[in-house]
């Protein structure tokens, strides 16, 4: 009796876990790529301000990159600076 219970549960939440699987492309969640003309690289200045209200607020600044072709050359450029709790404090 207790093994049948114990795989009864299990059967069960087994069940509950299974994830969604996608057949094909169409049934994928939709997402959008920006593109250069619709976000702008923050200069040098804007960075280290954005850094230091972020330390002054005892948070710890976040660079979020975004890949730009430059000449020929992909970048990692600096888009926004997000301030994060400090981790152990």
């Amino acid at each position: 009796m207790k093994k049948e219970l114990i795989f009864v549960l299990t059967a069960i939440l087994a069940g509950c876990a299974a994830q969604k699987q996608y057949n094909d492309y169409t049934d994928l969640p939709n997402s959008t790529m920006l593109v250069d003309k619709e976000m702008s690289a923050l200069s040098r200045s804007q960075i280290i301000s954005a850094i230091q209200e972020c330390q002054s607020g005892n948070l710890r600044p976040v660079l979020i990159y975004s890949k730009r072709k430059i000449n020929g050359q992909v970048n990692d450029t600096v888009v926004d600076v997000s301030c994060a709790p400090k981790f152990g404090q």
